[in-house]
């Protein structure tokens, strides 16, 4: 999304999904978005840096920034995580550096609004019943939010939320299984996942990462109609919440998916628009049409902060991984198109093609 199409404003359903603002009425939260903005940054760009004093509040919409605490290592803070429901390092002066990894929007507002939104809370009454809630619902914050994010329309949204399905699970339970088929997408509600992986049948499983509440999984399998490429193990008793695989689909996925044929976007292509292979580079160094950078599918994630988001990404060849690589790119917020057109269908249109080197 270019920056001229973010909105000046945050919108009142924006602002509801962070701290402080989620105790506060439509009608007040409309007042404060028109004392906020909304702030794109692109990939290296820093929002503060440790010791700055300039006297703003920032909340992470969209996208993913490094923050790294004085004299300490930096960590990866994404629009899904649980501590992003709060400002970003509000201290002042500032005790940490942030900046943006890929495409990032962030809502900037003065202190002294979120000074009156938080007085105004505390002069309200509230039952601890009431924060218990608010606690609980986090999951749901975030699921809403990274749902927003992807510039769902809202009538999705809604329809996937209320197609949730709640599943309690006892500690040890293998939620899926690497190679089996996959016919649910996960969110955990309650409870911490770990992420296991085999490198063939007999190896020793490896423990590759733990998953902690609001953390979704198993989307890959889903989209190309694969096989689980790990284990999801609870580590301890928990809840997850289930959205079958139709629904998640035809609710989030095809919503985001966009169709082009070579012929209308052959005379962008070295300009703004590059054919995306994400085969391995043995394999692509064989068959590479010109204009086309190689990402392994193994290296999506890694890579994927890292383009320039003034480009378009056409996604062809490896017909298995397409759908799974646009939806992916796009959670980055790049503009991606599924190319329609066989690699046989292109070669019958070019005189040559070329290889290119894989990214290492």
């Amino acid at each position: 999304m270019a920056d001229k199409e973010v909105p000046v404003h945050p919108t009142a359903k924006q602002l509801k999904l962070f701290s402080p603002f989620n105790k506060q009425s439509e009608q007040v939260l409309a007042k404060i978005a028109e004392k906020a903005l909304l702030r794109p940054l692109r990939h290296g760009e820093f929002l503060f840096k440790e010791g700055d004093t300039e006297t703003r509040t920032f909340f992470l919409v969209s996208g993913e920034v490094e923050m790294t605490p004085a004299g300490g290592s930096a960590i990866a803070v994404s629009s899904i995580s649980p501590q992003s429901i709060k400002a970003l390092s509000n201290d002042k002066p500032r005790r940490a550096t942030v900046k943006a990894v890929g495409r990032v929007v962030v809502i900037e507002m003065d202190d002294e609004v979120l000074n009156t939104v938080a007085q105004s809370i505390h002069s309200s009454s509230y039952k601890v019943d009431d924060i218990s809630v608010a606690q609980e619902d986090d999951w749901m914050t975030r699921f809403v939010q990274y749902l927003d994010a992807l510039k769902l329309p809202v009538q999705n949204i809604q329809y996937v939320m209320s197609h949730l399905q709640e599943v309690p699970v006892r500690k040890g339970t293998v939620v899926v299984r690497q190679g089996d088929i996959g016919d649910h997408y996960y969110i955990v509600k309650k409870g911490v996942c770990k992420v296991v992986w085999q490198a063939q049948p007999g190896a020793k499983p490896v423990e590759l990462v733990t998953l902690k509440e609001g953390a979704g999984f198993g989307e890959e399998a889903l989209i190309n109609d694969g096989k689980r490429n790990a284990s999801i193990v609870m580590v301890v008793d928990g809840v997850l919440m289930r959205l079958d695989k139709s629904v998640f689909i035809s609710q989030v996925v095809e919503p985001l998916l966009s169709y082009v044929i070579y012929r209308d976007i052959e005379k962008h292509l070295g300009k703004d628009a590059l054919l995306v292979d994400v085969r391995e580079p043995n394999e692509a160094n064989r068959s590479h049409l010109q204009h086309t950078v190689n990402i392994p599918f193994k290296m999506l994630r890694k890579v994927a902060p890292t383009l320039d988001p003034a480009k378009h990404y056409v996604i062809y060849l490896d017909r298995e991984n397409l759908k799974v690589t646009a939806f992916l790119m796009t959670q980055f917020g790049l503009r991606v198109s599924v190319l329609k057109d066989s690699f046989d269908d292109i070669l019958s249109m070019v005189t040559n093609y070329t290889s290119v080197p894989g990214v290492e």
